[in-house]
């Protein structure tokens, strides 16, 4: 599935993106308290912000505590949905110089402004920025494309919605026997490791996530000789393997994860001699 990808003009990267976890924004434009707290940035941050530069996109660190304003600024109702790169340029010097205070006057849309944070997961300045319609990415994303893409310091891939890593890049997932709101949270994270989400069993599908061996996308899977994992490979990819770079669709992952063919089942037996071959049929499947 190949990723659509368009060049940004700056990206915004956010300290203390985690500071104003649980609050929410106030009428001043800041999230919580994170104007008090010491400005955070994290090696990953630092180091996709020397990315960008060679990118020759201006990286700007900006704290949490400005986000609000910022996005008024970008995306108000009472004015057209771009700035220029001169509205943009005030941020505070940097003692590394990733800061860029170009002057130019060239028109930005959305999708040419991109928000970098280390955090998703509870964190109000995610919230608002989704919400806002931002284009939100995590410096894994920028990470993934400098290490594991065929043109590094390429350009970044651009989705409808937050991009956290590149972990499923490429997969299209399903799932089947999964309560609502576990397979909402599955969706969406999935997507936002660069997977794509079916809701539907296809030929375009490469993986179901399975919550039992006895619907008819399971069998169907089976037939298509379609990998099944249990729902803990999305939250294992989401919690530990995209933070290394590890790819979903590892055959070590998968086979870690599998959906063992009788998940769920209680199972009765007779006319088998044995306790020894009942075992042995059962570790055997």
């Amino acid at each position: 599935m190949a990723s659509k990808t368009t060049t940004a003009v700056v990206a915004y990267f956010v300290e203390n993106s985690a500071a104003g976890d649980g609050s929410r924004a106030t009428s001043s434009g800041s999230f919580g308290n994170s104007s008090s707290t010491v400005p955070r940035r994290s090696a990953i941050m630092i180091s996709a912000a020397k990315s960008m530069k060679r990118r020759k996109l201006p990286p700007r660190w900006i704290d949490a505590s400005k986000v609000q304003q910022t996005c008024e600024q970008l995306f108000s109702t009472r004015s057209p949905a771009h700035i220029t790169t001169t509205t943009i340029s005030n941020a505070a010097d940097d003692e590394e110089g990733e800061n860029d205070h170009s002057t130019a006057t060239t028109p930005l849309s959305k999708d040419e402004v991109m928000f970098v944070l280390d955090t998703f997961d509870g964190s109000a300045v995610y919230e608002y920025l989704s919400k806002a319609g931002a284009r939100v990415i995590s410096p894994y994303v920028i990470k993934y494309c400098d290490e594991e893409c065929p043109e590094p310091f390429a350009t970044i891939p651009m989705r409808p919605h937050a991009l956290f890593s590149q972990c499923m890049r490429g997969l299209v997932v399903t799932a089947t026997s999964l309560p609502t709101q576990t397979r909402k949270a599955l969706q969406a994270r999935v997507m936002m490791m660069g997977g794509a989400y079916s809701s539907g069993l296809n030929s375009a599908v490469t993986l179901l996530v399975a919550g039992s061996v006895t619907t008819d996308k399971y069998r169907a899977a089976y037939r298509m000789k379609i990998p099944v994992v249990s729902a803990e490979w999305v939250e294992r990819c989401w919690t530990t393997y995209q933070y290394d770079l590890v790819r979903a669709d590892s055959p070590e992952l998968l086979r870690r994860h599998a959906l063992p063919v009788f998940h769920n089942l209680m199972i009765t037996c007779s006319g088998v001699s044995g306790l020894e071959a009942m075992m042995h049929f059962r570790n055997s499947n």
